[in-house]
Formats: structure tokens, C-alpha cells, sequence
């Protein structure tokens, strides 16, 4: 038998870092996650946040394409300003019914824009906005339409002559019948002004009350006060007679046979003040003086005098015509900036498909 030799088992043994490998790693390692960090950081920075600019612009962009969106289907505009726009849409509730829709700005920055739908809350679509601006192109026509009222015209007067002064007292007022002077087609009409010569009596605390009254059936004044405003005397002249002129908005849709009876009556003061009155030569319509020496208990009327006075006003007739200038909006161009950076503010437009015409609010 052949012996065997028997090799004795070779031991292998582990080999470890070393301790300037440990550290070399470790170091690189830091260098890779410091790296990475930053990197995650960036990452995180570089998405928009709620308040970023980017947002600001997104939601810009979002609110100025719904507003150019229902301008597009507008059937009238009721409201067309810089800041503002109120507008007519066709119905959107089946209530069988056309809304309104409001935008409006208040001007400064870091106001909202509020968005009104019909009579509803104002409610506030962007925050924060530093510019909303409208520019509206329109096409202007000029159309000739049944006018029915006149402009501005002499309806009576009296200059008269040989003037003497009449002193508003407490007992002791002073009025004027008159009729208006118009075209035989004239339908109705309407006071807009009168004007008197007055002037201060003694001191200058008087007040009296200027008033258009309708006539009783003689032609005298009636207690129906159809409108009044107050003079003062402090207000005239302490020197010579001047024009006192009272303007009028409620005597309107008289007959054309109706006439008026203007009265200065006292208010205040022991005289309130001196009238001009002169013998009668009216220069339109039938006119002629009226006192009263009782407080306006009781009238009288005096046909060969007359207050120096003038009253104008307009007249309704189905043969006026006027001009009227209307205006339809074809383009609406819109600027909205949420945020106050520049850069952030959209631009948009909208062409409105109806032309609608602008009907003032």
C-alpha cells in the first residue's frame, strides 16, 4: 500500500479596511449626500408654491380667461370703465331670464376683483391685484330718433318798465301768473329754471321761499306747492338789483293750456328783501302780478303790472327730432396682475361675437 502524504489546510485569512480607507469613504460618501441634498433642495425650490409668482400668474390667467369668456357672449353693456365692466349674458339658470355680470376693481393695489352675478354678493375672484385695466374698442354710430323733447327754451317773460321796488314782508309777498309761450304742436311742458330781480331790504338776514304753484280756476294761486327752494338774502345785492336765478326738476308734464303762478313768499326776516316790479309789457305768453297783504291767505292779481322775471324750460312734440350717438363695443382688450411683480400680469382679449351697445347703468 502506497503510503499518502497529507498537506497540511492552508488558512486564509480575512482582510478588513484599513483605517485611512474607512475614512476616505466616508468622506466621499459625505461629499455624494451633501450633493444629493442640495440637489433635493433645488428640486424643492424650483416648484411653485401658493404665493409664488408663478402661481400669482396662473390664477391671473385663469380668472382674466373667464372673464374674456363671458364678454365674448355679451348682449349689452351696462358699465364700461377702465376699472369696471357690467354686462348683459344670455340666461344661464332656465329662469327664462338674460343675468348681469359685474367686474369691478377699486383702484388700489392689493384690492380684490369682485365678480356680482345679478343682484347677488359681490365675491371676490382674485386677491391681491395690483393692475386690471380695460380697453374697449368700440364703433360709434350717429342716429337720427323721435326726440319728443325740446332742448332749453324761453317760455315767459316780462322786461316792463317804469320799475319800482316791492318789499317781501311777513304779510306783504308777491307773485306772477304766467302762461307758457309754444308751437301749436307742443303735447306738454316743463319748467326748468326761473330767474327775478331782487335786492337786499335794510339788513341782509331775509330768507324767502320761491315757488311754483298750480293756478286755481281764476287764475290766482292755489295751495298746491308744486315745487320750492329757498333764497337768502345775504346772497344778494345791497347795492343794485341782480338776477336771482332758482333752478326747477320736478314741474314737469304740464298741459300746454296750463299755466303757473310763480310766488315769492316770506320765510324770515322783518323784510326779506326788495322785488323788481314794473308796469306790464310781456314779451311771451300771458303774464301779470300777483300780491298778497295777509300771509297768502288770500290772493289778488293786478293786470297792468308785472315782476321783471323769466322763465325757461322745454316743451314735448312728436315732430322734434334729435341726434343720438350710440356706441357698440367690438373688442375688449384686459390687463390683470395678481402680485405686485410686473411680471407676473396677463394679457388677453376678447371679441365680442353680438357688438353689444353701451346703456349706461
Amino acid at each position: 500500500m502506497t503510503p499518502r502524504t497529507i498537506q497540511p489546510r492552508r488558512r486564509h485569512r480575512r482582510r478588513g479596511f484599513t483605517l485611512m480607507e474607512v475614512a476616505v469613504s466616508l468622506a466621499i460618501l459625505s461629499v455624494i449626500t451633501v450633493a444629493m441634498a442640495s440637489a433635493i433642495v433645488l428640486a424643492v425650490k424650483a416648484l411653485p408654491t401658493a404665493d409664488s409668482p408663478a402661481q400669482r400668474t396662473l390664477r391671473a390667467a385663469q380668472v382674466a380667461q373667464q372673464i374674456v369668456t363671458e364678454l365674448q357672449y355679451a348682449t349689452a353693456i351696462a358699465r364700461a370703465e377702465p376699472g369696471a365692466v357690467a354686462f348683459t349674458v344670455g340666461d344661464r339658470n332656465d329662469d327664462g331670464l338674460p343675468e348681469t355680470i359685474r367686474y369691478t376693481w377699486a383702484g388700489a393695489p392689493g384690492d380684490p376683483l369682485t365678480r356680482q352675478l345679478n343682484s347677488g354678493s359681490d365675491v371676490a375672484v382674485l386677491q391681491d391685484v395690483y393692475a386690471f385695466a380695460l380697453d374697449y374698442g368700440a364703433r360709434t354710430v350717429e342716429e337720427e330718433v323721435p326726440a319728443g323733447r325740446s332742448s332749453e327754451v324761453l317760455l315767459a317773460t316780462d322786461s316792463g318798465s317804469s320799475w319800482m321796488a316791492f318789499t317781501i314782508t311777513p304779510d306783504d309777498w308777491l307773485g306772477q301768473y304766467f302762461e307758457p309761450s309754444l308751437p301749436a304742436d307742443a303735447t306738454s311742458w316743463s319748467v326748468t329754471r326761473v330767474e327775478f330781480w331782487a335786492r337786499i331790504s335794510g339788513s341782509d338776514t331775509g330768507e324767502v321761499s320761491v315757488q311754483l304753484r298750480a293756478a286755481d280756476a281764476g287764475g290766482l294761486p292755489s295751495d298746491q306747492v308744486l315745487e320750492e327752494h329757498s333764497v337768502y338774502e345775504i346772497d344778494m345785492s345791497s347795492s343794485s338789483y341782480s338776477s336771482e336765478t332758482v333752478t326747477f326738476a320736478g314741474v314737469t308734464g304740464l298741459q300746454p293750456d296750463q299755466g303757473l303762478c310763480l310766488v315769492i313768499k316770506h320765510v324770515s326776516g322783518a323784510q326779506a328783501c326788495n322785488v323788481l316790479i314794473g308796469v306790464d309789457s310781456s314779451g311771451g305768453g300771458t303774464t301779470y302780478l300777483l300780491m298778497t297783504t295777509n300771509g297768502g291767505q288770500s290772493f289778488s292779481a293786478d293786470g297792468g303790472m308785472s315782476m321783471g322775471f323769466t322763465v325757461y324750460g322745454t316743451y314735448t312734440s312728436p315732430d322734434i327730432i334729435g341726434t343720438v350717438t350710440r356706441q357698440f363695443i367690438q373688442r375688449v382688450s384686459l390687463t390683470l396682475q395678481g402680485g405686485p411683480e410686473p411680471a407676473a400680469a396677463v394679457h388677453t382679449a376678447a371679441v365680442l361675437l353680438n357688438n353689444p351697445k353701451v346703456a349706461i347703468e
